[in-house]
């Protein structure tokens, strides 16, 4: 006689409190579950690449500088400027460099700021490059 032929035909119990546990229930039971809700973003977030700022050199302010005076003297036509421009990341540190390409409506000397016609403002200190078009 084997260790479990006293039960191993009866049949199967079926609670009279409870009703049956569907299919879907059942599995839901056994779904992944997330007990560090958010650090799966937070590891994207870490493991996302922001460059460093560059400093520039003492030429290339000059050059910024130069191509800023040019275009101050040409503002009533909206020049076409393109430039790269660091933009900070609002998360880490650091940030990466944007090329932008615009017509120029205003140099505002007091803010320090590139003001176009399409209402972009661009902060002079962040210019890496420009170039009058």
């Amino acid at each position: 006689m084997g260790r479990y032929d006293d039960i191993i035909n009866l049949p199967h119990h079926v609670s009279p409190y409870r009703k049956r546990m569907d299919n879907i229930e059942r599995a839901a039971q056994f779904s992944p579950f997330a007990a560090l809700t958010g650090y799966s973003e937070l590891i994207k977030e870490m493991a996302r690449e922001t460059d460093t700022r560059v400093t520039l050199s003492e030429d290339s302010l000059l050059e910024i500088s130069a191509t800023l005076n040019e275009l101050n003297a040409r503002i009533k036509d909206l020049p076409l400027v393109a430039l790269t421009y660091f933009e900070e990341d609002g998360k880490k540190e650091g940030g990466h460099y944007v090329d932008y390409q615009g017509n120029l409506r205003r140099i505002d000397e007091v803010g320090k700021q590139l003001i176009f016609a399409d209402k972009k403002v661009i902060q002079i200190e962040d210019i890496f490059s420009i170039e009058a078009k």
